[in-house]
């Protein structure tokens, strides 16, 4: 009886993928919100603007991603895609016209480091 018990409490866990507390086929939350990320970046939104910018009016994250698949679509799309070192959370980077994007880049990048 202990060994179906235990061979079904094994079962269990395979088919959860050992994952605790997510729920079945529910992804886990979000590490961090929008607006966690975007104050971490220095980022405010303007009323009625779909864009976060940051105080200098240089960079742009026209969006704010909070999950690895997200990061993922619009990077193999070839966007310009800024993330923490763990790839959970990230911005798609835009620049303000004579901005050199690779500084907005490298700016959010080492922003993001903050963000485990």
């Amino acid at each position: 009886m202990k060994i179906r018990a235990s061979l079904i409490a094994a079962a269990s866990l395979l088919a959860s993928g050992g994952a605790q507390g997510s729920g079945f086929n529910r992804p886990p939350a979000a590490a961090y919100s929008q607006e966690e990320i975007a104050a971490a970046l220095g980022l405010h939104r303007s009323e009625g603007s779909i864009s976060w910018q940051d105080a200098d009016q240089q960079c742009v994250a026209s969006v704010i991603m909070t999950d690895r698949k997200t990061i993922k679509i619009y990077s193999d799309a070839g966007d310009p895609v800024a993330t923490n070192p763990s790839g959970t959370v990230g911005v798609k980077v835009g620049a303000y016209a004579g901005v050199d994007k690779r500084m907005c880049f490298d700016r959010f990048a080492e922003a993001l480091k903050k963000l485990r």
